[in-house]
């Protein structure tokens, strides 16, 4: 008798069920199915496996095994493989085509302002979908596979590369963080600034993560002193807001300061006090990009080479920032 296979939909299930924290009933609804229909299915992947892939309490599962996590890594590549051959098979041009795009409010506000008329030019019939988020939401997009691609920035590449280690890292520009405050503030005035000189005003910044601290918080303890945060928002508009009506200093990326617009705000160059943060683009690994994905990677980064871009891809291997030379983005400091 012949041993029945393994099925694309058993693999689809199993990545469900994990995206959904092992709520069959969950997994169910989402994929418009039965639960029995879905727990039979699980039942036979273990059969045809030889090995329970998740961890029961009764009837209940609260996990993967140690066999299981092995298995659903290597399921989201078999499903990614199996979604390229349908795409090559097909040959499917773009009028159906979506592109979702996970980043910040600093990118999405400021920077894809700057480069998705081009896009759109050349691909008007890919339908965008852009979510803000902050790093810890960012997180959680990568996990579920929410997103085509990911624009993240931070001080620690190393650490980044460990939280989307399914994803590939293609690093685009570096940044320092400029503060910004109301012109009769008296930073405004000083040509160089000091840690002490920022720890003696509330200051107005991005959230930390749960996963990684705020740098201005770290840099200022390492010094011993305290960080007087009044404020906390993803949104630099929100922190320039607020530095507007004279609330405290602002610390937002240069990208968001522009001294024609913001008027009554002065910025400063913190170039010298907190450590620099690299802008990264992340795609899925082991996935064939769509030329309009190629195509916004390289609007994004017109400084990254074909050669570059394609070896990444092809070997599946992350571009180290030292390996390459990032331009600088710096704000028009007054």
């Amino acid at each position: 008798m012949p041993t029945k296979q393994i099925t694309i939909k058993q693999l689809r299930y199993l990545v469900a069920i994990a995206q959904n924290r092992f709520n069959i009933s969950l997994t169910a609804e989402k994929l418009f199915t039965s639960q029995p229909g879905i727990s039979k299915q699980i039942r036979l992947l273990e059969e045809q496996l030889g090995c329970a892939v998740f961890a029961r309490s009764g009837k209940t599962l609260i996990g993967l095994t140690e066999t299981g996590e092995t298995i659903l890594k290597q399921a989201h590549i078999v499903l990614t493989e199996y979604d390229n051959l349908l795409r090559l098979a097909n040959h499917p041009d773009t009028a159906n085509e979506s592109f979702r795009i996970a980043t910040t409010s600093t990118q999405s506000n400021y920077v894809l302002p700057t480069i998705l008329p081009d896009f759109h030019q050349r691909y008007p019939d890919v339908k965008l979908h852009i979510q803000d988020g902050n790093m810890d939401q960012l997180i959680d997009i990568a996990k579920n596979q929410e997103a085509d691609c990911l624009i993240l920035s931070g001080i620690n590449t190393r650490l980044q590369r460990q939280l989307f280690a399914d994803m590939l890292m293609i690093p685009c520009y570096e940044w320092h963080q400029v503060l910004v405050c109301h012109q009769q503030h008296p930073l405004a005035k000083q040509n160089s600034l000091t840690l002490k000189d920022i720890a003696q005003y509330p200051i107005i910044t991005y959230p930390s993560s749960k996963y990684c601290g705020s740098a201005v918080q770290m840099m200022l303890s390492e010094k011993h002193l305290q960080a007087n945060i009044f404020a906390t928002s993803n949104d630099p508009h929100t922190i320039k807001h607020y530095a507007e009506m004279q609330m405290g200093i602002g610390l937002i990326a240069p990208m968001a300061y522009h001294p024609d617009k913001d008027r009554q705000l002065t910025a400063v160059s913190l170039e010298n006090i907190l450590p620099k943060c690299t802008t990264i683009i992340a795609v899925a690994r082991h996935n064939m990009l769509k030329p309009h994905v190629y195509h916004f990677i390289r609007l994004f980064a017109p400084h990254l080479d074909h050669q570059t871009i394609d070896r990444a891809i092809n070997d599946s291997a992350d571009i180290s920032p030292q390996n390459i030379k990032l331009p600088p983005i710096t704000a028009p400091i007054a």
